[in-house]
């Protein structure tokens, strides 16, 4: 019981810890989008040469981002996600 009140006393204030279960399914989600989205950018075309091929490697540039950034977070043994009504 006291150490259940510490463990909560840690927890950010109108934040939950998250599920390690729902952690681990979102790092496997993440890993196949981000193996889709490498896949995806070695189809375009080497040169970038028309404004299409520069904008869509951008777009994947920036969703490749995305998702180490979120792979960072998760990779953390406890995250916190804000509490859901």
């Amino acid at each position: 019981m006291i150490l259940e009140r510490a463990q909560q006393a840690k927890i950010p204030k109108g934040c939950q810890l998250m599920d390690e279960e729902e952690r681990q399914e979102l790092i496997e989600q993440l890993h196949q989008t981000k193996a889709e989205k490498e896949q995806e950018m070695q189809r375009l075309p080497i040169r970038n040469d028309t404004m299409r091929a520069r904008t869509k490697r951008q777009e994947l540039e920036e969703v490749l981002s995305k998702i180490d950034d979120h792979l960072e977070l998760l990779s953390k043994p406890k995250v916190y996600i804000p509490i859901r009504h």
